[in-house]
């Protein structure tokens, strides 16, 4: 005898957070699972769940969390509370706005590993004293270069070419506080015709594979090119930047690599492309563009759709801190795809009962019944699921001549409780699919 599980539900199958009995789920979780449609935030969370490597990020931060603590208010564990910090980054939430989120969302519970019907949300507080732990021990600095260790060991991270750039992150401008100043920390500067109060993240990024592998943060007067050098890894055989970082070839601190530098707007626009010469200078801009473009994706990341467009904090050191978790998790969903695990899956075929239609006055005609596919993870193939009203024939598995799986599961809505709906018998053979 097999089981059928989703990963999502085999997770809770393994792993108890809480340390209570959690193996009977709620009326409200299996009534959430049989819902027909699965919303963008479920994808969005189930892809996280299989792309991070929460065991690695896990053992960085145990070795520094209290394991004990007041009687009434003992310490929650690292893997509940990593999960808690990571959806408040993706979804630019406040230590209170997360708190309601996870009372608001069965999806965020279900990621969380939280049961209302045993156990509370772990409050506001809780969570600000896990973020002062990780500021004041320096390891948002550090799960970021472990995220970065773990792609380079899938190969993600070439290491041949950097591409350097920053962007403003703006702050507060109101005197209206305690102290009736800005942020004294914070700068104005004027780009374009605009002027901007905040401060400034410099990136560096890996000219293939467009991961952010160096985060510097300042005030937003500071100039850019100043802060080249500090992008560099040191193994650089080319590094390109815009228009910002001409002059870089002659600080001392960014040589190296050859700098490939956009040309200044104004010249630019002054070429008279009637000319070979001129239609030859344009084309290789064009070409340094293309390249440069992969370091806009990290800040269309955490800007659009971490919703990071303001800082949070006052000063430098919390909001440069936050800024090595925000970079880290958006490597992560630049590289999903590269990264998601193979995860076996079949293809479910059932007919469905014949629909009773009128095709002839006065006479009930059988319509042809229509067949319908749905995707479920197994561990075995084939197998026949015996339901309690049809049989379902797992026809065939999605896998290669070397028996690896071509494609992944798009849908998860047969799992309650790990089970498919109704199961009564399940027969497979001996053959198990293969997972590189």
């Amino acid at each position: 005898m097999c089981r059928i599980r989703h990963a999502p539900c085999l997770r809770k199958g393994i792993e108890n957070r809480s340390g209570n009995d959690m193996s009977q789920r709620s009326f409200a979780s299996a009534e959430y699972a049989m819902k027909k449609k699965r919303t963008r935030r479920e994808k969005f969370l189930a892809e996280m769940e299989r792309v991070v490597r929460w065991a690695r990020l896990i053992s960085v931060i145990e070795p520094l969390y209290p394991t004990s603590g007041r009687v009434v208010r003992q310490p929650v564990g690292v893997p509940r509370m990593l999960r808690m910090y990571c959806l408040q980054q993706w979804y630019g939430l406040a230590d209170e706005a997360l708190e309601d989120a996870l009372y608001d969302s069965q999806a965020l519970r279900d990621f969380v590993g939280i049961d209302l019907s045993h156990e509370s949300v772990p409050d506001a507080t809780t969570l600000l004293k896990f973020r002062r732990l990780l500021l004041a021990n320096d390891l948002t600095k550090a799960l970021f270069d472990e995220i970065n260790t773990h792609l380079a060991e899938q190969g993600l991270l070439m290491r041949a070419g950097t591409i350097v750039d920053a962007t403003i992150i703006a702050a507060p401008t109101s005197t209206k506080n305690e102290g009736n100043a800005r942020d004294p920390e914070m700068h104005q500067a004027k780009k374009g015709n605009q002027w901007h109060f905040g401060m400034k993240a410099h990136i560096g990024v890996d000219a293939e594979s467009g991961l952010v592998h160096t985060v510097v943060g300042t005030a937003a007067n500071v100039n850019d090119v100043t802060q080249a050098g500090a992008l560099l890894h040191g193994d650089e055989l080319a590094a390109h930047g815009d228009a910002g970082y001409r002059g870089v070839h002659k600080r001392e601190e960014a040589q190296g690599p050859r700098w490939h530098v956009a040309m200044q707007p104004g010249k630019r626009k002054q070429l008279d492309l009637t000319h070979r010469w001129a239609q030859l200078l344009e084309q290789a801009e064009q070409l340094k563009a293309s390249i440069r473009a992969k370091v806009e994706h990290p800040f269309l990341v955490i800007k659009n759709l971490f919703r990071y467009k303001k800082v949070r904090y006052r000063g430098l050191t919390k909001n440069t801190a936050q800024l090595f978790s925000l970079f880290g998790l958006a490597n992560l969903v630049i590289a999903k795809r590269s990264l998601l695990p193979c995860m076996p899956e079949v293809r479910l075929e059932r007919a469905e009962r014949p629909r009773m239609g009128r095709t002839v006055p006065g006479k009930a005609v059988a319509q042809p019944a229509q067949r319908t596919t749905d995707w479920l993870h197994v561990d075995f193939v084939p197998c026949v699921v015996q339901h309690a009203r049809q049989r379902v024939l797992i026809s065939e598995s999605l896998v290669d001549e070397n028996g690896y799986a071509k494609s992944r599961c798009s849908n998860q809505r047969h799992c309650v409780g790990g089970y498919p709906p109704k199961l009564q018998e399940l027969r497979v053979n001996t053959r198990v699919l293969k997972c590189p």
